[in-house]
Formats: structure tokens, sequence, C-alpha cells
């Protein structure tokens, strides 16, 4: 069983592109089983689609504010290892954010759960919460942007 966080793009960027920018920002390598995934590590591997279901695209404009074009999927499996659980939340942290960046796209950030992580509007970037990986030197100082702190907002 995985975990699940997904990064809403509103700029539509090739999937194989935002692979490969993660890639560039993070490491990984090309997941053998589904073959169009990157593997960050042994139990977190990224997938990308562009999304074009109406249903989805205004589910995710009323919750965001924007239009969906692409969305990037993390899945993390059952890590025992809070170590190389931290680890790869750093790296999932790090990879998404700056992905956002990288294509200076507006972007929303939630986990599963619709616990939202981030936001980036206009190129201004809301950081939600108190998720453990903010609270990691090395993980805010690899953020490109410049950002401010706000409360989770609440899941409706």
């Amino acid at each position: 069983m995985s975990h699940g966080y997904y990064l809403g793009l509103a700029r539509d960027v090739d999937p194989s592109t935002a692979l490969d920018a993660v890639r560039d920002l993070v490491g990984g390598e090309p997941d053998e089983v589904t073959e169009d995934g990157l593997a960050l590590d042994d139990e977190l591997l990224v997938t990308c689609r562009r999304v074009t279901h109406p249903i989805s695209r205004a589910v995710f404009r009323e919750e965001w504010g924007f239009d969906l074009q692409v969305r990037v999927s993390f899945a993390m499996g059952h890590k025992f290892d809070s170590g190389a659980r931290h680890a790869s939340e750093d790296r999932m942290a790090i990879a998404a954010v700056n992905l956002a960046a990288r294509f200076d796209s507006d972007a929303g950030f939630d986990d599963q759960n619709d616990r939202k992580l981030f936001l980036r509007r206009d190129g201004h970037l809301t950081l939600y919460g108190d998720w453990r990986p903010r609270r990691e030197p090395d993980v805010l100082a690899a953020i490109a942007d410049p950002y401010r702190r706000e409360p989770t907002p609440p899941v409706e």
C-alpha cells in the first residue's frame, strides 16, 4: 500500500519533460515496472500525465482556483524505517515545489487525504501547515521561490 501526493500544474508541460525535470532536481531512475515513471528510491515512484477529463479539471479548479493541465503523482510505499521515509519525503518536497518554479506554473500540492501542502499562484509560494519536511533546513534552503507560511486550509 502506498501513500499518494499530487502536484497539479496549470502549465501544459509534456509529461516526459516534467519527469526529466524531476530527475534533474532530485535524481532518480526510470521505473522498470511502469516504464513511464521515475523511481526516486526503492519505494518512491513519480508519474506524470495530462489531465483531460472535464470533471477532474472542474473539481481541481473549484479546489485550487485555476485550471489543471498536468498532474504529477508521487507514490510512497510503506516504509518502516523513519529515516528512509523522511529522506523520501524531503526529496519529494524539494521536487514538487521546484518543479512548479522551474515551469513558472501555478500549482497546488496535496496528499491523498486532500491536505493542502502548498499553493503557487502568480509566482507567489504559500507553504501550508507544519508538514515535517518544512522543518528541515536543507529542504527550506532548496526551495527556489520566496515563500510565506500559512495554516493548512480545512479539508472540505
